[in-house]
């Protein structure tokens, strides 16, 4: 069976649940873990971990979920081995940032900070699901309505508009000129 998007189903084995029963324990070792070696997104909202040892990236995985995926040795790196990637997005993320905060550095909240508040600007309960079940596009206008041939949200596709006819305008009025 294929999707709309035409790639097979992901296997459920693939995003094992965390269903483990995390101690306060468990909490301050991940937020410790991810102090040094862990990293946070604000874009796309995540929390990513590399390691040589699987086994740091598997106690994360049973505590908070997500995937853990093997990558090569890096190329630029004559002693380099191979490394292991563990990953969480989305609404998952955002729950690991909130339950680790009050742990972490300054810097760290800071970059937590950053992250939920993108987070939440984009995602408000109640507003109507627009392009990608987003609220508010990247630039933060508010997708009212997204068309199916629209790249973006409306707003964003009104001043990409108007900025290129000023352009062609410019360039037209320069041809004239010259």
């Amino acid at each position: 069976m294929a999707l709309p998007h035409n790639r097979p189903p992901v296997p459920a084995a693939r995003f094992p649940p965390c269903n483990a029963m995390i101690t306060g324990m468990d909490i301050a070792w991940a937020a410790g873990f991810l102090e040094g070696e862990g990293c946070f997104f604000a874009k796309d909202i995540g929390v990513f971990a590399a390691q040589v040892q699987r086994e740091p990236l598997e106690r994360l995985q049973k505590m908070l979920g997500g995937n853990i995926r093997p990558r090569p040795a890096p190329d630029n790196f004559p002693n380099g081995q191979p490394q292991n990637y563990w990953s969480i997005h989305g609404t998952r993320a955002a729950g690991a940032m909130m339950m680790l905060w009050s742990l972490m550095s300054p810097r760290r909240q800071g970059q937590i900070e950053e992250a939920l508040a993108i987070w939440k600007s984009r995602h408000k309960r109640g507003g109507p699901k627009t392009s990608h079940g987003l609220r508010y596009c990247i630039r933060g206008h508010d997708q009212d309505v997204v068309g199916r041939t629209i790249k973006g949200c409306r707003q964003c596709v009104s001043d990409r508009g108007r900025e290129e006819m000023r352009r062609y305008r410019a360039e037209k009025k320069e041809d004239k000129g010259g």
